[in-house]
């Protein structure tokens, strides 16, 4: 006996389909959830990772105009660190490509090893002490970063984002070599029409 509300089934195959219709509706409407979870979650963690970088490179503009602009060869390190750090957090909001988190773990573990080394061996002459806000918030930043960018790194690498084609690719325009456009102008030969 059909539900209430089914017509009468005259086609035996028309139920089926359409159950079959909204599984596949329910299953891409999943497939399109976690994929914008995974879109979120990355770019939570892209902006987690650009707010480390960027609140490291400011701490270093701080030191540096409070003084550390006059030590040889350390001035230069934190001013270099600051606009450096500026760059690459734009580079992580903007660009979804895996370099600008790689760019962000090199920088925070490459400042946070500048920083181990100058507070136990001294770098380039110059000694600094571990104690202060500055430095445990730069260091706290740091490590964010690296934490961020890895995290996601892994997210990215599980649920790639999607990709946007190129200007060129968008209008059909993959190569445009003579060889390739001979190659694209050339006829087709399909061994079923022979036949």
């Amino acid at each position: 006996m059909p539900a209430a509300g089914d017509p009468v089934n005259r086609e035996p195959g028309r139920r089926v389909e359409r159950r079959e219709h909204r599984a596949t509706s329910i299953r891409s409407r999943e497939e399109d959830v976690r994929a914008m979870d995974s879109t979120t979650v990355s770019s939570l963690l892209r902006g987690l990772t650009a707010a480390g970088v960027l609140l490291s490179a400011s701490v270093h503009l701080q030191l540096w105009a409070q003084g550390v602009r006059v030590v040889p060869v350390i001035g230069e390190a934190f001013i270099l660190n600051a606009v450096g750090g500026l760059v690459l957090a734009l580079l992580v909001l903007t660009w979804r490509n895996p370099l600008p988190l790689l760019g962000a773990i090199g920088f925070g573990l490459s400042t946070l090893a500048a920083f181990g080394l100058s507070v136990t061996v001294g770098l380039f002459g110059f000694l600094e002490q571990a104690a202060g806000v500055p430095q445990l918030l730069a260091a706290a930043s740091e490590v964010a970063a690296v934490v961020f960018a890895a995290a996601a790194l892994v997210v990215e690498h599980r649920h790639p984002l999607p990709r946007t084609p190129s200007r060129r690719e968008a209008h059909g325009v993959l190569n445009t070599s003579p060889v390739h456009r001979a190659a694209a102008a050339a006829p087709v030969h399909d061994d079923a029409r022979r036949s």
